[in-house]
């Protein structure tokens, strides 16, 4: 819970040695730790673990392109992190309605 420091530093001692498993498991926080510290190289690297085309990904290469100030490309990246979005909740609360009525 805003811990940032803490959990960036257990991330980079991890992160060397760790499986693509590993680093895949804990690629999204350690990429939130990053954001929030303004630690753009190591948002960069984990970002390269996150599952391509998942809300996380898009969102984060979202925020490395802002960061970096390609607005054109960041367009396009919000556009895509919307309908990435939209698709994964949309399956949610199917998901969820079809659970509940059963």
């Amino acid at each position: 819970l805003g811990e940032w420091d803490e959990l960036n530093n257990v991330a980079q001692e991890i992160w060397p040695n760790a499986r693509e498993s590993i680093r895949s498991a804990i690629a999204p926080i350690a990429a939130a730790s990053a954001w929030g510290l303004q630690d753009w190289p190591h948002l960069e690297q984990y970002v390269q673990a996150l599952k391509e085309n998942s809300a996380d990904s898009m969102f984060f290469k979202t925020i490395l392109s802002i960061n970096s100030g390609a607005m054109e490309q960041s367009r396009v990246l919000i556009d895509k992190t919307r309908d990435t979005i939209d698709t994964e909740l949309t399956a949610l609360l199917s998901e969820s309605y079809s659970r509940a009525y059963k």
